[in-house]
């Protein structure tokens, strides 16, 4: 079995706030720091958008979740988390889990977490971190031997 080690990551977590607004900044930091993975909050896009980090990114393979389903949308949309992997890693990654408010892709050896939990305005918001948190433990521990890096966006206030 191959086991890839990756020395020196360099791994950007960021709130987009929205595609199209965190887009450019996104953009600005693929370019100047050339990051092997970003770690995306809050992109809000559909599942039929999804294709727009492909479009967007094309130096980078792209596992991603919406949080929203498709149909006509009567609020503002909300959620969606993104792993974006360099393109020469991409025949070392694995789609681990996938989830609302977490993503988990193994790139050889290493297991990356992103994470995205509810903020103040949800109801039941500490039984949805609960969930999250013993979910996230469960996927962990079936990985043991693995070195696992845990990012994204822990703004919760209690």
């Amino acid at each position: 079995m191959l086991r890839l080690i990756v020395l020196n990551t360099s791994i950007i977590s960021y709130n987009m706030h929205g595609f199209n607004q965190g887009l450019h900044s996104v953009r600005d930091l693929a370019l100047s720091s050339e990051p092997y993975m970003f770690l995306l909050q809050e992109h809000w896009l559909t599942p039929a958008s999804l294709s727009k980090f492909d479009d967007n990114f094309p130096t980078y393979e792209c596992f991603g979740f919406s949080a929203m389903e498709t149909g006509v949308l009567y609020v503002r949309p909300f959620g969606g988390v993104a792993i974006l992997v360099r393109n020469h890693l991409r025949n070392f990654c694995q789609l681990v889990c996938v989830d609302e408010r977490f993503i988990i892709v193994a790139v050889g050896n290493l297991i990356i977490v992103n994470v995205y939990l509810p903020y103040a305005g949800i109801a039941d918001r500490l039984f949805v971190v609960e969930e999250l948190l013993t979910s996230l433990l469960d996927w962990i521990s079936r990985d043991c031997g693995k070195v696992v890096f845990i990012g994204g966006d822990f703004t919760i206030r209690i």
